[in-house]
């Protein structure tokens, strides 16, 4: 919607890596109610299909580097599942209540996001 805050950087795809899952932010915008929405783009550079437990972000302005939210994902109402040597999305929301900044522009982000799954069976 016009005058709204977005983020989006489609292109923005993580590696595929041994390690396990990598998570990029490829969207992001504030809901009416104050909340952010944030679409990760996931990959999955191992032999097995994996299961995500908890994605944590850090994610600031790109310029100021003021924290606009600091949050762990520990619960999902649907799965999040990534198959072997792929790519997954998920959107994940942020209360309004977990968000420090909820007047930012969202043009220019900085991204710490950390995720820890385990294979399924």
């Amino acid at each position: 919607a016009v005058g709204r805050s977005y983020y989006e950087n489609l292109g923005n795809r993580p590696e595929l890596s041994e390690e396990g899952i990598k998570a990029t932010v490829i969207r992001a915008r504030y809901t009416n109610d104050g909340s952010l929405a944030i679409c990760f783009a996931l990959s999955n550079g191992t032999a097995e299909k994996r299961n995500v437990s908890k994605i944590d972000l850090q994610l600031l302005n790109g310029n100021s580097g003021a924290t606009i939210v600091s949050y762990a994902f520990d619960h999902f109402e649907t799965p999040c599942h990534v198959e072997s040597k792929g790519f997954a999305e998920v959107e994940l929301i942020v209360d309004a209540s977990y968000v420090s900044l909820s007047d930012d522009p969202l043009s220019s982000l900085t991204t710490t996001i950390s995720v820890s799954s385990n294979p399924l069976e």
